[in-house]
């Protein structure tokens, strides 16, 4: 449960892919706020368990496999993988985090992702 803490500390938190416990339940499916404070609290004595159900909506919230959570180190924009071909590379962007976006109502997520379309036409036209 150490690694699992350690790694939760570097998502969540300054730097982060979530600010905080708060950001990151809400952004979940069914993950409360208390099951974060317990999973970021594990490295201490007399944490309580967490359930591989739990475990799993947490990965997701992330976008990562559950394995990814115990790998010590773990970076929020480098997550680790297995040399895999395809393997989703890691968040490019710095301003727009992901929690950014997803702190947006559907509607502005879609104008969003036209205004960046458009932006990125004009790079790649720039490319050509």
């Amino acid at each position: 449960m150490k690694i699992l803490a350690e790694n939760l500390n570097r998502l969540i938190g300054p730097g982060g892919v979530y600010s905080s416990n708060v950001a990151a339940s809400q952004a979940s499916d069914g993950i409360s706020r208390s099951t974060y404070d317990r999973a970021r609290n594990g490295d201490k004595v007399g944490a309580s368990a967490i359930a591989i159900d739990k475990l799993d909506g947490i990965a997701k919230a992330f976008g990562l496999e559950v394995w990814q959570l115990f790998i010590p180190g773990i970076e929020p924009n480098t997550p680790p993988d297995l040399g895999r071909s395809g393997a989703t590379p890691p968040w490019p962007l710095k301003k727009s985090t992901a929690e950014r976006i997803r702190a947006l109502t559907p509607a502005q997520q879609r104008r969003a992702d036209d205004a960046f379309d458009v932006i990125l036409k004009g790079f790649e036209a720039e490319g050509k």
